[in-house]
């Protein structure tokens, strides 16, 4: 019997970051190229460059509310103005 799996590893422990919005933005296991995350201040830069990533945009200047339009009495004119930019 053949396996296709040849040879399973799992580094542990295993860390995930997660954003606030539930997406997973990095993972690490544990190893000598990884031992600042785990063991140094590299954790703290990663947390500070996901969080200034997602950060909201500074609020814009209130704008004017766009104009109200005129209802559409003739329902044929609503079907012509939806199709125009069709043709």
């Amino acid at each position: 019997e053949y396996s296709y799996i040849l040879k399973f590893s799992a580094d542990n422990p295993y860390l995930f970051l997660i954003d606030p919005k539930g997406v997973i933005r990095n993972d690490w296991g544990y190893s000598p190229f990884t031992k600042d995350i785990f063991e140094g201040k590299g954790l703290f830069n990663e947390i500070d460059r996901v969080l200034s990533a997602g950060a909201p945009a500074p609020p814009k200047k209130e704008e004017a509310p766009p104009a109200a339009r005129p209802p559409i009495s003739d329902p044929g004119l609503l079907n012509s103005a939806i199709l125009a930019p069709l043709r």
